[in-house]
């Protein structure tokens, strides 16, 4: 059914390449599709409990201090 949520997994969305943009075909087919991320929410932003821009990473103790995780796993 077109409304099934797709729970993608990490290894799937590292097809992407953050250097060149390019969007293999299987990641260009989920446009517009409802999926589920597994992973943990990094808040960049909190205002009075509030969290307005997050980082979404794929395990949890990552963070973006030191060493952050590669580009293509936020």
């Amino acid at each position: 059914a077109s409304d099934r949520v797709r729970r993608l997994d990490w290894a799937f969305l590292r097809q992407l390449n953050p250097r060149t943009g390019e969007i293999p075909a299987g990641l260009r087919e989920l446009d517009g599709k409802t999926v589920a991320i597994p992973g943990y929410a990094i808040p960049l932003e909190d205002d009075a409990g509030l969290v307005n821009e997050l980082l979404l990473v794929p395990y949890f103790g990552a963070c973006i201090h030191t060493p952050p995780p590669p580009a293509n796993q936020m």
